[in-house]
């Protein structure tokens, strides 16, 4: 069953175009229908610049919904901005946005027509917006500009098919670690066995350039595999790390008969995008990993890896990791404490978060 799941979700992302349109179709009909261009989107119909203030749209498809909590505008953005406010001194803004210098001013207009002005002084950014149903996951990428003179959306933003299919980052099914794991999309942190050689790698190398990645994980108890690729439209970055639990068919001994030996090997077979180079690289390693607390919300182990870059320098690390499932599983945190041992021509977690961007360095090349 969790392999025809995964099976469809990677045919909706490799063959969307064919099998996706009913619910696609029917998503977007709706959104049209509600910021169609034959529908009056505007939440505000005037704006005066000496008091600022708004005035609402008596005519706007919304009128019937308290907008209180949508900003009006924001001062900096040029007549563009958004925001939501989710407390009274919180507001959610759009991760790609590029805010003015703090602190700068949002505004909110409460339904009698007052404008409230906040200043905001700090933002911290959250990766990833992630919404769980059961075991399964997606991410968004809502682009909701809106014109501050009128309350308008931004019509550009949402004129081409693109526009529509990338409002899904990633599917997923299950988490990392799980018996069964899968995530198709965009990939904010894989990561293979402890991290040694591939940790909190992202194929996301900007909002422009998506590709989709496909993590796949399987633990059949006596053992398992991890894997990760970048690019399912074109093989570029592969990974996968393969284990064993030896001792788990012969004895009962809690948390020794899970004693695990892995092999991880990854590769880039393409840096440079261009397909008649050989500048191919690869890394591979060994580990070993001893549970020392496993228990739904708490898992502690120790453990210890060798790796070697291509024909380069190799290392090791050693050390203990635990990681904590909180509000029912829905945030977690993780902690490590490591020693590590590098030799010359090594870098440990080579394949990391800026990989996709540093992958590709051209060189000044002289022409005679």
């Amino acid at each position: 069953m969790n392999v025809l799941i995964l099976l469809g979700i990677v045919s909706l992302f490799i063959f969307g175009r064919k099998v996706s349109s009913n619910w696609i179709t029917g998503i977007k009909d709706t959104l049209n229908k509600m910021m169609g261009f034959s529908t009056d989107r505007r939440l505000f119909s005037s704006w005066t610049a000496n008091p600022i203030g708004w005035t609402r749209n008596t005519q706007c498809w919304a009128r019937a919904y308290n907008w209180s909590g949508t900003a009006a505008g924001i001062m900096g953005l040029g007549g563009v901005g958004g925001g939501s406010l989710i407390s009274r001194k919180h507001v959610l803004l759009a991760d790609h946005v590029q805010y003015p210098t703090r602190p700068f001013e949002i505004f909110f207009v409460n339904r009698p027509g007052k404008t409230f002005t906040y200043k905001v002084t700090k933002i911290d950014s959250v990766p990833g917006t992630d919404i769980a149903i059961g075991k399964f996951g997606f991410g968004l990428n809502v682009n909701l500009l809106n014109n501050t003179k009128n309350g308008a959306i931004r019509s550009e933003d949402w004129n081409e098919s693109y526009d529509w299919a990338r409002l899904i980052r990633y599917i997923r099914y299950g988490h990392k670690r799980d018996k069964f794991y899968s995530r198709v999309g965009t990939l904010d942190a894989a990561r293979l066995g402890h991290g040694f050689i591939m940790n909190y790698y992202t194929n996301e190398a900007s909002f422009d350039k998506r590709k989709i990645g496909l993590e796949f994980d399987v633990d059949f108890g006596t053992a398992g595999f991890e894997t990760v690729t970048n690019n399912l439209g074109r093989f570029e970055v592969f990974g996968a790390r393969a284990y064993a639990r030896p001792l788990k068919p012969y004895i009962d001994v809690p948390l020794v008969k899970d004693l695990t030996f892995g092999a991880t090997y990854v590769t880039d077979v393409d840096p440079d995008s261009r397909r008649g180079t050989e500048d191919g690289i690869y890394s591979y390693g060994l580990d070993v990993e001893l549970p020392l607390i496993r228990i739904p919300m708490l898992n502690t182990f120790t453990y210890f890896d060798w790796a070697k870059i291509d024909s380069f320098g190799s290392g090791i690390a050693f050390g203990i990791e635990a990681n904590l499932r909180v509000i029912a599983g829905v945030a977690e945190v993780s902690a490590k404490l490591e020693r590590r041992i590098l030799g010359k021509e090594f870098i440990p977690s080579y394949f990391d978060a800026f990989y996709e961007i540093q992958r590709f360095d051209p060189q000044e090349i002289a022409i005679p």
